[in-house]
């Protein structure tokens, strides 16, 4: 698919927008959900994100990969759209509904949750994200961020250690 992207880039740009649009589309939206509040921001994100792939799609260097320069744009807008990134946890309902009396715990837990990952800087925050949510290998990570995969792995035994000492008090054996 990226090779017949970089076919049409070359031949016709309108076309190889569709299919950037149709094949990222999913991805970045989960990633902006991720991050983002307000799903009406989510979906104005989203449609940011593409209009900069479309308005900086000249400035591709074709010697890199399609994909790698299209999350790296929507990783940063996504950031700078919301620099109070609030996360998500995904409660499962069903067992909340059944233990209602861990409602107030569960619910102060995950504000500490919030908090600690607020508390990350903004690399930190991109990094964590793109591993911990998204699930992109350390290479993958590497490319994106176009920082060293030996220091994306530091790194991200650094956040985890130090949301670690943030949260292990909150968090009953």
């Amino acid at each position: 698919m990226e090779e017949l992207i970089l076919l049409y880039l070359k031949t016709n740009k309108n076309r190889a927008l569709s299919i950037i649009y149709k094949k990222y589309y999913d991805k970045i939206y989960s990633m902006s959900r991720k991050i983002l509040k307000d799903k009406n921001e989510v979906e104005d994100c989203v449609q940011e994100v593409f209009i900069k792939v479309m308005e900086n799609i000249d400035k591709f260097r074709f010697g890199s990969s399609i994909s790698t320069w299209i999350y790296r744009i929507a990783i940063n807008h996504i950031i700078n759209k919301n620099k109070k990134v609030e996360f998500y946890l995904e409660i499962d309902e069903e067992r909340l509904y059944d233990k209602i009396k861990y409602e107030i715990e569960i619910s102060e837990l995950e504000e500490k949750i919030n908090q600690a990952l607020k508390s990350l800087n903004e690399t930190e925050q991109k990094i964590f994200v793109l591993r911990e949510f998204e699930g992109f290998s350390y290479k993958d990570i590497a490319k994106i961020m176009d920082i060293n995969e030996g220091t994306i792995k530091s790194k991200i035994h650094y956040i985890r250690l130090k949301l670690k000492d943030m949260l292990e008090k909150y968090v009953k054996d």
